[in-house]
């Protein structure tokens, strides 16, 4: 379990779920504004969320693989 947690922090997905989930905590009363002023369907704003919902998890993953390789740091200048 100790090795779960290691990963987790070294590929640094605390962070970037914690960040997305603000985001979109924020962007959802401005989706409500944008949603009645344009006149949206409710069935439009749902589809919405769902996306942003969707999307917490194609930024994990996009964090794993990023975190994976932003480990790998250059030392000296390549020629």
């Amino acid at each position: 379990m100790e090795e779960l947690f290691a990963r987790l922090k070294a590929h640094k997905l605390v962070q970037w779920t914690l960040g997305y989930v603000a985001v979109s905590f924020a962007l959802l009363p401005v989706l409500d504004i944008v949603a009645e002023r344009f006149g949206w369907s409710q069935t439009a704003v749902r589809c919405l969320i769902i996306a942003m919902t969707s999307g917490l998890f194609v930024t994990l993953v996009i964090a794993w693989y990023h975190g994976e390789r932003g480990e790998q740091r250059v030392t000296r200048t390549e020629h």
